[in-house]
């Protein structure tokens, strides 16, 4: 319908619980009614195995690792393709209270420590890769260790470290994976909505190259993100904090935004409807 493919980001102010995948669905159902064809796109996702604990089950029925926000994705639009939609997904558990030091438990890095599998898809040659981080399952809630057990045995699932799997996500070859799977799923499509993770502004680097708008949300709230000022923000930002600077916190307050929307609160994504402002957001 479009005369040309335009890309959407959406980010989140917080670190949890912005509302990031509500927006994105909400916003695709919103265009899909106005005949665009759109494709949803989270090149990099996490989920929790004790608050996502149904995603832990659908892994083993699929046979690899998949997230709430994806499995939500594919409930509303079913053409979704799961692996090239979400390139690559990291699992998480949590360490138990009563073996750990609190101050570990309650350290910003708990989440790093907590990545106890992952998975890589390759879209170029739709290699599908499972890793197990057997050094951060010490300490592991001792009720999800026989589910871990049973995810890594059912998907094959290597040995590996955490630092040599962050060295894998921040190298060309990864990013240049992650671009094919955008242009694949982009293909056909008028409009592909990105979700970025957590509170990052940019879920890597090359992805900047494509974006044409950015929507940075929080709980009722929706920001249409002025691009120059945006790319001039986080490259500040970067140079300032390194890769930390990518979080939406330190830059927020300095961006220029376009439009500012405030939406209702909802008890269901389903009930979330962005008919009244999608055109707003387009002509921003």
């Amino acid at each position: 319908m479009g005369l040309y493919l335009v890309y959407i980001l959406i980010t989140g102010l917080l670190v949890y619980d912005s509302g990031k995948t509500w927006i994105t669905v909400a916003l695709a159902r919103s265009l899909a009614s106005l005949g665009y064809k759109v494709a949803l796109y989270k090149p990099i996702a996490g989920h929790d195995m004790w608050y996502q604990f149904e995603t832990v089950l659908k892994s083993l029925d699929l046979g690899y690792l998949v997230g709430s926000d994806v499995l939500t994705y594919k409930r509303f639009f079913q053409y979704i393709d799961i692996l090239s939609s979400n390139p690559i997904d990291v699992l998480l558990a949590h360490k138990d209270p009563g073996k750990v030091k609190l101050d570990e438990y309650f350290s910003p890095y708990i989440q790093l420590r907590s990545i106890i599998m992952a998975r890589i898809y390759r879209c170029s040659n739709n290699e599908l890769r499972h890793f197990v981080f057997e050094e951060n399952l010490d300490n592991v809630i001792p009720t999800l260790l026989p589910w871990i057990e049973k995810l890594k045995n059912r998907l094959n699932a290597v040995k590996s470290s955490i630092r040599d799997f962050m060295m894998l996500l921040k190298s060309p070859l990864i990013e240049e994976e992650l671009n094919k799977c955008l242009d694949i799923v982009s293909e056909n499509k008028d409009i592909v909505i990105i979700e970025s993770f957590n509170d990052a502004l940019l879920p890597y680097s090359t992805l900047r190259s494509y974006i044409d708008k950015v929507l940075l949300v929080a709980p009722g709230y929706i920001a249409v993100l002025n691009k120059e000022s945006y790319i001039r923000a986080i490259d500040e930002s970067i140079k300032l904090r390194g890769e930390e600077g990518l979080r939406a916190r330190y830059v927020f307050e300095k961006i220029e935004k376009d439009l500012e929307v405030y939406i209702e609160p909802r008890r269901s994504i389903e009930e979330l409807n962005l008919d009244n402002i999608v055109q707003k957001i387009l002509q921003s």
